[in-house]
């Protein structure tokens, strides 16, 4: 049966909408539909439909946020049209403004009409600065944030009108702002593939804008707001005359429905559909339209942006200027495509949830790093009282606590997380002390601020000569602490309550650290109450923080995804092996490599092969899966053998198998950037993987554990006998602390912290370490 649902149906197509219809529809095989509206909000309307429609979307504004990222994907060729504009002009802005102008009639929509109306929107709500006229461009200043502006339009008068005036006059904020438009097609030519492929990577980049600004009535502008996840600022169609209000703030982002039924099935009369449910409802920008609305919507202010994400460590929450965060739509405001991209790599959500309290707690502390962040005039106030060297609590409202680095970048990501937890324990900001051999590794964390630690930083020299023993080596209005693999009885004393006590009254903290020390922190009596209500479940820890903090940055994520397509997006089933050798002499390569064999074969993540029969000689099962073996160390010969037994011989169970290495950097290089971003590469690529394989000991197997959120096989340190079994699976996620202190602050004497409380205990790798345990 074919059906007409256009915007000038009539009424014998428009019984489409009443239940009767719906029952004889169902005979039929095959419906042939001719439409151009978005006729869904009417499907809320059949009674039969309504169980099962909430159901399926309890939050009624993102139908269309939900089916259209389901089902509109960029094709090859667009995508790279999209992201090669992103990089060139977009990615490098601190904020994205996208303006969507669609003139229907220029001659009731005069083009000064419509640039004032645009102009006042975003200038009135802060989405672009005002330019002082009375001035031309010359020096910026010091502390300038600069803004993109993304024009979508059919006419180039408007991006010309802005680009003069923010190319010719200073903004009187101190902020740049570019201007750019990828195209002007003059009139719509909706039968031309070129024009719609255009078209297409317009609405995905509008989608990808921290702000948007769009026309009233365009289904254009309804695509790139349900696509984003945003309700939009909707410039009012203008009629001969400017419309008063000028513009509005969406109420919802679902689109409209132009042209809807007004015909009350079981009444047989004329009705107004708007009325009907509550969730159901005329629309902002044309008056005889009907959209979707959340029946219990209470609007929360300017900026917020609504979605359900599919796993909320990729996603994260913000400040609380955004009640849930989107999940594939740019969140930050500098570029970090892995923020938006990284739930398209993991085959599965979490099932580790964070707690609601951890959730506030973020927000809370977004607010006040965005409050304290470097440049700030908090952190201007506090640096004046570094320098002076006198505590004055009325000078100012923020106290840091700043990371500098020791050891590899296995031990540098758990101790960040040590140090942040501790941050958040004691309302510190967190600022990092990046030198040159870290920079390009991650993007910022914390929504419109830094955590780096500005160059300026004073005393920022003697960072270097920080070390053991240096107890009264303390700068004005700060202490350095030192708590790595060979910190003292008196470093020690960091993890006792009356210590903690007096380092509340210091404003600067410098931590020196290699190590996972958050498991002592649980052991703080003060910190009990507070940890309790953060991390119910204990073995998450470093999980939800990890997430939360280390996103790869543009340039590892380009190197993370160009692997996994290459070489891992076709296997069923991937196996990351993580081999990390302390000592050759203890543990020589056979033993080693019988250990990964035997553990791998034994737990049936690896088949055997035939070593009878050449590659070739039988034929694959007709249930035959693929598996990919990534293997990460510095040493070759773990790859090279195991390339060779599956490249040679068939399997036994008629498996194919592919073994893949990214890189064997012989020996570890920590103080050069390139090895850092290839270990960062790495330690992602294995925490992508289906099946875990780790090292006992190591903390690069620790990060990426604890970011897949499994756990591992651990390898068992061979000391000149091979361990038996070779291996066993970790019974926490956690990492493990290598060097815990063994005191007793209350008794002054030692005791041994794995009997303190029941999720303290001994690590499975390392007799003499701790990590947290769930008590069950």
């Amino acid at each position: 049966m074919f059906l007409y649902l256009s915007h000038d149906y009539d009424h014998h197509d428009k019984l489409f909408f009443c239940d009767q219809d719906q029952a004889l529809l169902s005979k039929v095989p095959w419906l042939i539909m001719k439409s151009n509206v978005y006729f869904l909000p009417s499907l809320f309307l059949i009674s039969s439909f309504e169980q099962e429609l909430s159901k399926l979307f309890p939050d009624k504004e993102t139908v269309f946020h939900h089916l259209g990222r389901y089902l509109f994907q960029p094709s090859n060729l667009v995508w790279r049209l999209i992201t090669q504009y992103y990089q060139d002009y977009l990615a490098k802005a601190e904020k994205r403004i996208g303006i969507q102008i669609r003139v229907f009639d220029a001659e009731t929509s005069p083009f000064e009409y419509v640039m004032d109306q645009i102009l006042a929107c975003t200038q009135t709500e802060k989405l672009l600065p005002e330019v002082d006229t009375e001035k031309t461009i010359a020096a910026q200043s010091e502390n300038q944030t600069s803004k993109a502006v993304l024009i979508t339009s059919l006419f180039p008068g408007y991006f010309e009108k802005l680009k003069n005036m923010y190319g010719e006059h200073p903004t009187k904020t101190g902020e740049t702002v570019a201007v750019y438009q990828p195209s002007h097609e003059e009139e719509q030519q909706s039968y031309n593939n070129s024009h719609n492929i255009q078209a297409w990577v317009e609405m995905n980049l509008l989608s990808f804008s921290d702000e948007l600004v769009t026309s009233a009535w365009s289904t254009f502008g309804y695509v790139a707001q349900g696509l984003g996840g945003m309700r939009p600022w909707i410039l009012y169609k203008i009629n001969q005359t400017k419309p008063d209000p000028f513009y509005g703030r969406g109420m919802l982002m679902e689109p409209c429905y132009h042209a809807p039924h007004v015909y009350g099935c079981k009444a047989k009369t004329t009705v107004d559909t708007a009325t009907l449910v509550p969730h159901v409802r005329h629309c902002e920008d044309i008056r005889w339209g009907i959209k979707l609305f959340n029946s219990r919507f209470v609007s929360i202010g300017i900026g917020i942006k609504i979605s359900i994400a599919r796993d909320w460590f990729n996603c994260r929450v913000f400040s609380l200027k955004f009640l849930i965060h989107i999940c594939i739509s740019d969140m930050g405001d500098e570029s970090c495509i892995s923020r938006n991209e990284s739930v398209l790599y993991r085959k599965s959500s979490s099932p580790y949830k964070p707690s609601s309290y951890l959730l506030s707690k973020l927000s809370t502390y977004e607010k006040l790093h965005e409050h304290c962040g470097p440049h700030t005039d908090s952190y201007k106030r506090s640096i004046k009282q570094l320098k002076s060297g006198r505590i004055d609590d009325i000078s100012t409202d923020c106290r840091y606590v700043v990371w500098v680095k020791y050891g590899g970048l296995g031990n540098r990501t758990i101790s960040i997380t040590s140090v942040f937890l501790y941050a958040l324990l004691t309302d510190r900001v967190l600022l990092i002390n990046q030198e040159h051999d870290m920079s390009n590794l991650f993007c910022e964390p914390f929504p419109n601020t830094s955590w780096i630690l500005p160059h300026d930083f004073p005393f920022k020299s003697k960072f270097k000569k920080f070390k053991q023993k240096n107890h009264d080596d303390k700068l004005p209005s700060s202490l350095f602490l030192y708590l790595a693999q060979e910190y003292d009885h008196d470093d020690k004393l960091f993890f006792c309550d009356q210590d903690q006590a007096l380092l509340t009254k210091v404003p600067w903290l410098i931590i020196k650290s290699s190590m996972y020390f958050l498991p002592s922190l649980f052991l703080i009596s003060s910190f009990e109450q507070e940890l309790s209500k953060l991390f119910p479940d204990k073995e998450t820890v470093f999980h939800h923080l990890g997430r939360y903090l280390f996103l790869p940055s543009d340039r590892v994520w380009r190197l993370i995804t160009h692997y996994y397509d290459d070489y891992l997006a076709k296997a069923e089933k991937i196996i990351g092996i993580q081999v990390r050798i302390f000592k050759d002499k203890p543990s020589p390569f056979e033993y080693v490599m019988d250990q990964i064999l035997s553990c791998t074969q034994k737990e049936k993540l690896l088949p055997e092969v035939d070593t009878e029969k050449p590659i070739g000689s039988s034929s694959p099962s007709k249930n035959q899966t693929d598996k990919a073996v990534l293997i990460t160390s510095l040493s070759p010969d773990y790859y090279k053998k195991m390339m060779k037994m599956y490249g040679q011989h068939p399997t036994k169970t008629g498996e194919v198998v592919g073994v893949y290495q990214p890189s064997h950097a012989g020996k570890q290089r920590s103080n050069i950037n390139s090895h850092n971003i290839q270990a960062w590469v790495e330690i992602y690529l294995l925490s992508l993987c289906d099946e875990l394989v780790t090292s006992a000991r190591s903390t690069f197997g620790y990060v990426a554990q604890g970011l897949r959120g499994m756990r591992p096989l651990i390898l068992y340190k061979i000391d000149d006998t091979k361990p038996d079994p070779p291996c066993g699976r970790g019974i926490s996620m956690e990492p493990c602390y290598h060097a815990h202190p063994i005191y007793n602050c209350k008794a002054k004497t030692t005791v041994d912290t794995a009997t303190l409380v029941p999720y303290v205990r001994q690590c499975e790798d390392i007799s003499w370490g701790i990590k947290l345990f769930n008590t069950s």
